[in-house]
């Protein structure tokens, strides 16, 4: 995955200016910002959901840049799982409704091979007794891993993230950051926005991305 001095709207109030990573499977990269509009700009361009007005997206040596936005949905959905800051999961679903929606549109793929896919992720990440519960019964962590396993149920070969951690306390950040780079060994790309380094050490790269067209 690599994006060439790539161009972006932030929220129609700036521009992303020049924006330039490569990223593999296997490592686990740390994007340092020091504004959060302009990390929840970046988190949109990488996965695919902003658009683009110069530059080029490669994915699997294709230029994804110019595609629409359906062409978008199917390159991002094929490539890169989310965890967002703000854990967005559906209250009004269970913990294995919330970890099967990715999965709802795949007709490649039977029911049964559906449940199957996240009871896997369920039990990798000790949910499997959390499965009939919705979110508003779950501690902050928990809603996050639930988020963890929703983002890989499509086997996806990057995990996007911005802040993942930012509401908890040091002793389940450092739980859930393990998560992450255990990723890596599965030859899962990790990609970490935020304004805050968390365990340098876990990175195969750090970029930081200054921008001063806010």
């Amino acid at each position: 995955m690599k994006l060439d001095r790539i161009y972006s709207l932030i929220n129609n109030k700036g521009i992303l200016k020049e924006v330039s990573f490569e990223f593999n499977p296997g490592n686990l990269y740390y994007i340092i910002v020091e504004n959060e509009n302009v990390g929840d700009s970046l988190f949109d361009v990488i996965g695919l959901v902003s658009p683009i007005m110069e530059g080029s997206f490669i994915i699997n040596d294709l230029d994804v840049s110019g595609l629409s936005y359906k062409e978008k949905a199917k390159i991002r959905r094929e490539n890169i799982g989310f965890i967002f800051k703000n854990i967005l999961l559906d209250n009004n679903f269970t913990v294995f409704e919330n970890v099967l929606l990715p999965l709802i549109n795949n007709k490649d793929l039977s029911l049964k091979e559906k449940e199957a896919q996240v009871n896997k992720y369920l039990k990798k990440y000790n949910l499997e007794n959390l499965k009939d519960n919705y979110p508003d019964s779950l501690s902050l962590y928990e809603k996050q891993v639930v988020s963890l396993a929703r983002s890989l149920v499509n086997n996806p070969k990057f995990i996007l993230t911005y802040e993942p951690t930012i509401l908890f306390n040091d002793n389940d950040e450092k739980k859930f950051y393990d998560y992450l780079k255990a990723l890596t060994k599965f030859d899962i790309g990790v990609i970490i926005i935020t304004r805050k380094i968390k365990f340098k050490d876990y990175a195969n790269k750090i970029y930081w991305y200054e921008n001063n067209f806010m």
